[in-house]
Formats: structure tokens, sequence, C-alpha cells
């Protein structure tokens, strides 16, 4: 799957990285029941999924960091995950783009 995306700074910072996470819920069962692995959510076996960016972005308040992120299955090892970022940022202080890969094992 590819999907497009949109990170809107909430302050004048750097972003290092673009972080991952899921929600799930099992509604079908006889008492429904789900759980989160994000960063504000009760901890699970389950983490985040961190994926470095190639150069610090400085960004500004308000600032957008847009682009596409794809998942497919590894050709080698289907249990293997390769991921894409596809990336540009037009900000007050910086400006660029750039295509990021990732195995998640």
């Amino acid at each position: 799957f590819a999907v497009p995306f949109a990170l809107e700074a909430s302050r004048r910072d750097f972003a290092h990285a673009i972080v991952a996470h899921f929600d799930v819920e099992f509604s079908k069962c006889f008492k429904p029941t789900g759980f989160s692995t994000a960063p504000h959510a009760r901890p699970t076996h389950w983490k985040q999924t961190v994926m470095y960016l190639d150069v610090p972005l400085a960004v500004d308040e308000g600032d957008v960091i847009r682009g596409t992120f794809a998942c497919r299955p590894n050709d080698v090892n289907h249990r293997d995950l390769d991921l894409a970022i596809k990336y540009e940022l037009k900000g007050q202080y910086f400006t660029g783009k750039n295509l990021l890969r990732y195995r998640l094992r």
C-alpha cells in the first residue's frame, strides 16, 4: 500500500525522524477489546517504529512535511517489510525533498 501524509509542525524545532504506530480493535468478539501502540498509550510488547531522516529538518510552527508512505512485503523474506518515505518540506528555514528506504524486520 501507499498513502499520502502531511505532518504539521507545532513549534520551531528539528524533525529527526518519523514515528509510526498502530491501533487495533477486535470488535466482533463477545467482549470487544483492542489496544494502541501510540506513545501516549499503555505499553505493550509492540513498540513504535522510528524511521530516522537522512538530515534533521528545521521546521517552524505551521510548516508542513508532505509525502507518501509506502509498505510492501520483502521479496526474499515474507516476514520483512520494505518501507519507503518520500517527503518534501518547503518551510521557512529548510526546503528539501528525498526518498528514504527502510527494512522492518
